[in-house]
Order: C-alpha cells, then structure tokens, then sequence
C-alpha cells in the first residue's frame, strides 16, 4: 500500500534487524568496555535515527496519499529522495562500525591534549585556549 516507497520501508525492517545483530555483536566484541566505544555507540543511534525518519517519512507520505491531498505527489517524490540518501547514509555507518579510524583518532587527541602537537598552533592567532590550558581544564573537571 505504500507504491514505489515500499521499497524503503522493506529495506528500514532488514536494516533494523541488522542494526540489533550488529549491537548484539558490538556487546561480545567490545564486553564491558562497549560503554566507552563512544564513537561505535554514537553509530548505532545515528542508524536508529535514520531508519525512524525513514519510515516516519513514509508513512507520513502515504498518509497525504490516501486522504487525497493535492501536494501528495510532491511529497511521495520528496520522501523518495530522501528515502534514498538516508539508506546511502546507513549504509556507509554500517561499513564503519566495523571499519574505522576510531583507535587512531583517539590516541591522536590523546597527544593533541597532552602538548605533543602543539606546533599545530604556531602562526596561529590565538583565540581562546592554548593546549596547556586545555589542560589544566581536563585535570580539574577529573
């Protein structure tokens, strides 16, 4: 009953049991250390996000469809396209919860807080704070 977007509502249910496998897997993967994997976690929600405005845009789509409203044609073209970039987008999170720069990123920021690369701030205008008093902040709020 949905037309040409049945399509996205069949791929939001298989995507939605792949992102609870994929969860499931994350737990056995990562164990207790899950509640730390922010960026992996931040992934998960970002899917979940994107398959509700999937199908809340579908729905909504057909609705307009069998009350007859004049724009309904309009927006059953509209939620197809966006249908279609938030699938490319899910997709492209699935890939990275799996593979990512996650461990390289923060080993990265860990350098950047602790002064190593501070030479990134050279001929910089200053504006806020310098590495060092981003420090002193990191150490207070611990």
């Amino acid at each position: 009953g949905h037309g040409r977007l049945a399509r996205h509502l069949r791929f939001a249910h298989r995507s939605a049991a792949r992102l609870a496998r994929n969860t499931f897997r994350g737990m056995v993967a990562h164990g207790l250390k899950l509640q730390r994997k922010q960026a992996f976690l931040f992934r998960l929600v970002d899917i979940g996000l994107e398959l509700f405005a999937i199908a809340a845009t579908v729905a909504n789509a057909s609705s307009m469809k069998k009350r007859g409203h004049p724009e309904a044609a309009h927006a059953v073209e509209l939620a197809d396209l966006f249908c279609r970039n938030a699938t490319r987008k899910i997709r492209r999170l699935f890939h990275d919860l799996w593979s990512n720069d996650d461990v390289a990123k923060t080993e990265a920021s860990k350098k950047v807080v602790n002064g190593e690369q501070a030479w990134l701030e050279e001929g910089i205008v200053k504006h806020g704070r310098n590495a060092e008093e981003h420090r002193g902040k990191a150490e207070e709020t611990r």
